[in-house]
């Protein structure tokens, strides 16, 4: 049997990185990680108002869970992190990592 070479393949870097910046990219990264951030954000609120009694006018930190995404030097990306006392609900009911697993 002969051998298939392909030859010497390399990487258009600034194409790829083009790709992945690009807005239709973002887009999807952000239509992923704003549903999750508006779920934990919602069950959070539930959580400081109902178990932990704070009104939400007293709530200082809003949002309690920051989503969106982010262009990079080579890349965007999405995300969702935990502000104020989000990190209290999180501790408690794991509202972000039991919807990243």
């Amino acid at each position: 049997m002969a051998k298939q070479g392909f030859g010497k393949f390399e990487v258009d870097k600034p194409g790829v990185a083009s790709i992945f910046k690009s807005g239709p990219m973002v887009s999807v990264l952000k239509s992923i990680a704003d549903p999750i951030g508006e779920a934990c954000e919602a069950e959070a609120l539930e959580f400081v108002t109902e178990e932990m009694h704070v009104s939400e006018e007293d709530i200082e930190v809003r949002p309690m869970y920051r989503h969106g995404a982010d262009v990079l030097d080579n890349t965007a990306v999405g995300y969702v992190f935990v502000n104020g006392l989000g990190k209290v609900n999180e501790t408690a009911n794991h509202s972000l990592s039991r919807r990243n697993h």
